[in-house]
């Protein structure tokens, strides 16, 4: 006969793997007692998985043609962008990433508002900023390749439209500079100056940024003109330049 490997009882599932992943079962499943039981195909919940991804593409791409950032932007790589999405929503209060956490996505909220936080050194939660429609978070994680070195929580009832990073990896040009362009917007939020510009303003400064790789020991010289710099990854530490001795010093 054959031996039972483990049971289920009421209100257990099985084959979740199976219907993931595409896999077959890889063990008979045998009725030990007459009952009953919800079956699910693989085709249903492929089917029930297109539908969701149609609505929410629509969704997010409502909000990406409505929202300021994206005015002058081209409808297909709006769309483009929209596809690589999914929508999740989040309760007042409701953890989105946690410091720490190993999840790999960006997110931009669609809905709500979001506290960008972290934990000072008594331990104690301190809110950085808070994020609005149209901010993105989660793009540390992505951009460093390490866990996410923030934590985000919802601050009333929030969407947030994720996308993962197996999906940015496939995105055209395009729409991976439109997913660019909100991570700046973002990081530019905070900065006092930003507000007193106007969209056309901030649109150009934006466009006008320069992704440049530093190795360990490159310098900005004090000769440099002035510049902004947004820190994409690593690290870079100020710091003043060595004085020039004085003529008859020893």
């Amino acid at each position: 006969g054959i031996a039972p490997i483990t049971a289920f009882d009421t209100g257990d599932s099985f084959g979740d793997s199976a219907i993931l992943y595409g896999s077959e079962f890889g063990v008979a499943v045998v009725c030990a007692e007459a009952g009953q039981i919800w079956r699910c195909s693989s085709s249903t919940f492929e089917s029930c998985l297109k539908i969701m991804k149609f609505r929410h593409r629509k969704q997010i791409l409502a909000f990406l043609i409505d929202h300021p950032w994206y005015a002058d932007c081209d409808h297909d790589d709006l769309g483009s962008l929209a596809s690589a999405g999914a929508v999740l929503e989040f309760k007042e209060a409701q953890s989105i990433i946690s410091p720490g956490d190993k999840s790999m996505f960006v997110g931009i909220v669609l809905s709500g508002e979001v506290s960008l936080n972290c934990r000072d050194s008594h331990n104690q939660v301190e809110t950085l900023h808070t994020l609005s429609c149209g901010s993105v978070l989660g793009h540390f994680g992505v951009l460093n390749g390490v866990s996410q070195q923030f934590g985000a929580t919802s601050r009333v009832d929030t969407a947030v439209a994720v996308f993962p990073k197996s999906e940015l990896d496939d995105l055209d040009s395009p729409a991976e500079i439109l997913l660019r362009d909100a991570i700046l917007r973002t990081a530019m939020a905070p900065l006092e100056f930003w507000a007193r510009l106007t969209a056309a303003q901030q649109r150009l400064v934006i466009q006008s940024f320069e992704y440049t790789t530093l190795d360990v020991g490159d310098v900005l010289t004090e000769d440099s003109p002035p510049t902004l710099l947004l820190v994409a990854k690593g690290t870079i530490k100020p710091s003043e330049p060595p004085r020039s001795p004085r003529h008859g010093s020893i």
